[in-house]
C-alpha cells in the first residue's frame, strides 16, 4: 500500500539522482545575497549600530514576504499533476494532497527568502529573536507556496484539455517551458563567439562604470546606464538572425512574429535585471542611492529593447557552426546591422543629453517614466513591426532560405 512515507522516500530518491539541479539557482542566489549582506556589514563604521528595532525587523519581514509572494506568482509552476507511475498504484487524492503540502517544506523557491535573510537576523537581532524571525519567514513562505499551489493547480489527474495544452507547450518549448525565450538562451549559450562579442563590450562598460564610481566622477551614472543597455541587448541586437535559420518551422507551429518579439523583449528584461544585480555591490559599497539603479533599470528594460527591435527582420541568418561568421567581407555571414547601429547611437545620445541637460532631481523620474511608457506601448509597437515584416515577408524569407 502506498503511504505518505513511500511518496517522500521516492521523491528524495529522485532528488538525489536527477533533480539536484533545481536547487543550484537558489544556492547561487542565496550565496550572492549573503555576500552582499556580509560586505555591507563589514563596510559599516564601528559607530554605526547593527541593532534593529522590532518595528524595523517587522517591516523588513513584511516587505520580504510580499516580494516572496509576488515571485511565486511569476516563477512558481504547476507541478501538482501526478506522475504516470504513481497513477498506476493508485494514489488517493487525499494522500496526494497531503504529500503536495508537505513537499513545500523543501521547495527551492520557499527556501530562498528565509535563507537569504538569515545573516540579517543573526547580525541585527539577538540570537533567540533571530531564530524566531527565521522560523516565521520560513513558515510564511511555505504557506505562501501552498496558497499559490491551490490557485494554480489542476489536480492530480489533469483533464484532456490540460494534457493537450501541455503537449502543445512541450512541442513549442521543450523542457525549458519558456516559449521562444528558450531559443534566445540556447542560441546565445551555444554560439560562443556571439556570446563573447556581446559580453565583452558590456564588460568594458562595466569596468568604466566601476572606475568612475571609484574616482567619484559624475559620469558614473552615464556609464551605469550604458552598461545596462549594452548588456541587455546582447541577444536582441541581432534581430531574427537566430530564428532566420528555422523561420519556416516557426510559422508551421504557428508562432506569431509578435510572440517572438515579446520573448526577445522578456529576455532583454532578464538580462537587465542580471546586469543590475552585478552593479548592486558597487552601489552598496560606495553608498550610492539605489533609486539611481532602479530608474536606469526601468529605462533600459522598458524602452531599450524597442530601439533594438525596430527592424529585426533585416538581418543575415546566423550559423553558429560557421567559424567565419564574423568576416564582414562576406555579406551572407556579416552580423553588422546598420539599423541597430544607428539605434544604439541615438539611444546613447539621448542618454548623454538627459544626463547633461536634465537636473539630477528630475532625471531619475524621467528615466523611470520613459521605461514605463516603453513597457506600456510594446504591444502596439510589436504589432506595427510585425505588419512591416509581413508586407515584405517574401523578400526576407527568400534571403533566409538562401
Amino acid at each position: 500500500m502506498t503511504t505518505l512515507k513511500t511518496l517522500v522516500r521516492l521523491f528524495f530518491r529522485q532528488l538525489t539522482k536527477s533533480r539536484k539541479r533545481e536547487y543550484i539557482p537558489i544556492i547561487i542566489l542565496v550565496v550572492y545575497f549573503w555576500f552582499i549582506e556580509l560586505f555591507t556589514f563589514l563596510k559599516l563604521d564601528d559607530s554605526e549600530s547593527l541593532q534593529m528595532s522590532a518595528e524595523s525587523s517587522a517591516t523588513l519581514l513584511l516587505v520580504a514576504l510580499l516580494l516572496d509572494f509576488l515571485s511565486k506568482i511569476i516563477f512558481q509552476h504547476d507541478n501538482t499533476v501526478m506522475d504516470p507511475f504513481l497513477k498506476t498504484r493508485p494514489v488517493s487524492r487525499k494522500l496526494w494532497n497531503r504529500f503536495l503540502r508537505l513537499s513545500h517544506c523543501w521547495e527551492p523557491l520557499n527556501l530562498l527568502v528565509p535563507l537569504a535573510l538569515l545573516p540579517v537576523w543573526l547580525f541585527c537581532l539577538p540570537f533567540g529573536r533571530a531564530l524566531l524571525m527565521f522560523a516565521v519567514s520560513y513558515l510564511f513562505s511555505v504557506a505562501g507556496g501552498i496558497v499559490m499551489m491551490r490557485l494554480k493547480r489542476r489536480g492530480p489527474y489533469p483533464s484532456e484539455k490540460a494534457r493537450v495544452r501541455k503537449a502543445h507547450d512541450g512541442a513549442l518549448t521543450g523542457r525549458m517551458r519558456m516559449g521562444s525565450v528558450g531559443l534566445q538562451v540556447k542560441g546565445l549559450l551555444r554560439s560562443r563567439r556571439l556570446l563573447f562579442s556581446g559580453v565583452m563590450m558590456a564588460v568594458v562598460f562595466y569596468f568604466y562604470f566601476v572606475a568612475r564610481v571609484v574616482d567619484d566622477k559624475p559620469s558614473a551614472d552615464v556609464m551605469l546606464l550604458l552598461f545596462l543597455y549594452v548588456f541587455s541587448s546582447v541577444s536582441s541586437q541581432y534581430g531574427f538572425s537566430i530564428e532566420a535559420r528555422f523561420f519556416n518551422g516557426l510559422w508551421t507551429r504557428p508562432v506569431p512574429v509578435r510572440r517572438v518579439l515579446e520573448d526577445k523583449y522578456r529576455f532583454s528584461i532578464f538580462l537587465t535585471i542580471l546586469g543590475g544585480i552585478l552593479a548592486l555591490p558597487v552601489l552598496l559599497a560606495h553608498q550610492i542611492p539605489l533609486w539611481v539603479l532602479w530608474s536606469r533599470m526601468l529605462f533600459v528594460a522598458g524602452a531599450g529593447p524597442l530601439a533594438m527591435l525596430v527592424r529585426p527582420y533585416a538581418c543575415a541568418p546566423y550559423d553558429p557552426f560557421n567559424p567565419a561568421h564574423f568576416n564582414t567581407s562576406g555579406r551572407s555571414q556579416s552580423m553588422f546591422n546598420s539599423t541597430v547601429f544607428i539605434a544604439f547611437i541615438l539611444v546613447g545620445l539621448v542618454i548623454v543629453l538627459i544626463h547633461t541637460l536634465v537636473p539630477a532631481d528630475a532625471r531619475e523620474y524621467l528615466l523611470a517614466g520613459l521605461g514605463i511608457i516603453g513597457y506600456c506601448v510594446r504591444k502596439p509597437y510589436f504589432a506595427w513591426v510585425e505588419r512591416c515584416f509581413l508586407k515584405e515577408r517574401h523578400k526576407y524569407m527568400e534571403k533566409y532560405n538562401e
